[in-house]
Parts: structure tokens; C-alpha cells; sequence
């Protein structure tokens, strides 16, 4: 079981300044559970028929935002790129550096995102590039089938690193609007 106290959620907007928002998480996470953060306005929990754990103003994204999970003001995982601006979202286009300035298909944006089970550890420092494919699937907008679930491999051996311990988040809808799910 992991508490939460220490634990931070930080997003930035467009490639802003960092952080611009930031989010205390609370409360204790039981091993192998998954944390839910919803938008104050979504109906994400009459979905799912369960409570989310928390909700925040700002946790509404467009696909071209960066988001963080901190303890102690140092990364334990990341979503994008800090500092930034992709366009309207991150792509598979690495002539671009995954950004939309050439096109490609948007990765993020108006895309659910779910960690792919084989990633075992956070991303902790801010990526040369971004490529969104190496640890996320992507799905059509407003998939909710995995949320507040999560498979993860690691699990897999009897010799766990201390790194797996930490928590890992999954962010639905991608994006979210006022009125929408």
C-alpha cells in the first residue's frame, strides 16, 4: 500500500510554464489498485458505477499537454513532453518529432490512452522526444472499457524493484468538455 501524501499530480497547458496546476493526491492506494481522476464536470462515474477517487478542475485535456506524477517535487512518471507545444497533439510521425508539424496521426489527441501492460516503471525525466506509441495504446475518444483498471506486467517475477512500487495514473476521457462523459 502506498500513501498518497506525498504524491502530486502537475499539468501544464500548450508547452507553458511548469507546473501551472498541480493536484495533492490523498489517501491510501492498495496494492495492485488504480487511482481515477475525473474532470469536476463528468459523468465518467455513472459509467463505470463506481466513484473516482478524486476530481479536478483541470483535469481536462486536449491532446498537447504534459502531465506529471511527483513525490517531492521529482518525477515519478510523465505523459508528453514539459515545455512543448506539439500542435494539437502528439503524433506517430517521428519526422516531426511526433508533434503534428508534418502531419501523422494524432496519438493524443481526442484518443482514450491506456499504459501498455509491458511498461514497468515510470518515465522520470522529461523525453527528447515524445512518441506517445512506446507506452500507450491508443483508442477511439471516449473508450471507457479499462477505466479504473489497469494490467500491468509487472508482477511477472519474484524479483521486483523497488521502482514498481511507485504509482502509476490513467487520465479518461482524453479530452474532456463540459457536458460530455
Amino acid at each position: 500500500d502506498i500513501d498518497l501524501a506525498d504524491y502530486e499530480i502537475w499539468k501544464i497547458t500548450n508547452g507553458g510554464s511548469w507546473p501551472e496546476y498541480t493536484l495533492n493526491l490523498s489517501g491510501i492506494l492498495g496494492d495492485g489498485n488504480v487511482y481515477v481522476i475525473s474532470h469536476t464536470s463528468s459523468t465518467v462515474d455513472s459509467i463505470i458505477n463506481s466513484a473516482s477517487d478524486v476530481t479536478w478542475t483541470q483535469a481536462s485535456f486536449n491532446g498537447d499537454d504534459a502531465i506529471t506524477l511527483e513525490k517531492d517535487n521529482t518525477i515519478i512518471d510523465i505523459i508528453g513532453k514539459v515545455g512543448e507545444d506539439p500542435g494539437q497533439g502528439w503524433t506517430d510521425d517521428p519526422s516531426a518529432g511526433y508533434t503534428d508539424a508534418n502531419g501523422g496521426d494524432w496519438w493524443t489527441k481526442r484518443q482514450t490512452l491506456i499504459r501498455k501492460s509491458s511498461v514497468q516503471n515510470g518515465v522520470t525525466q522529461n523525453p527528447i522526444l515524445f512518441d506517445p506509441s512506446l507506452e500507450y495504446d491508443s483508442l477511439p475518444d471516449a473508450t471507457y472499457t479499462s477505466l479504473g483498471a489497469h494490467n500491468c506486467d509487472c508482477f511477472s517475477t519474484s524479483n521486483i524493484s523497488e521502482n514498481l512500487t511507485e504509482p502509476s495514473f490513467v487520465l479518461f476521457p482524453n479530452p474532456v468538455s463540459k457536458g460530455s462523459p
